[in-house]
């Protein structure tokens, strides 16, 4: 397999995995806010998800006893 091949597979993969994460997060998103939640917590590998959050309006922040644990609010949004 030469190089090439080997980036396209990676960057599919990489970008796979950004969409089920996105998804993950859209479904803890729905399922805090049909309990009445205002804030969910969710692990985010993907610094482009962030960005994603970012563009929707939703506010986070990092746990600071973990790297990728973030705490979700769409309060005021």
């Amino acid at each position: 397999m030469n190089a090439h091949k080997l980036a396209t597979k990676h960057t599919r993969l990489y970008k796979k995995c950004m969409k089920k994460e996105r998804r993950e997060i859209k479904n803890r998103i729905l399922q805090a806010a049909g309990h009445g939640a205002k804030k969910t917590e969710s692990f985010i590998d993907c610094p482009e998800n962030l960005e994603w959050l970012k563009k929707k309006g939703f506010k986070f922040k990092e746990y600071e006893s973990s790297i990728h644990r973030y705490l979700i609010s769409w309060e005021g949004c």
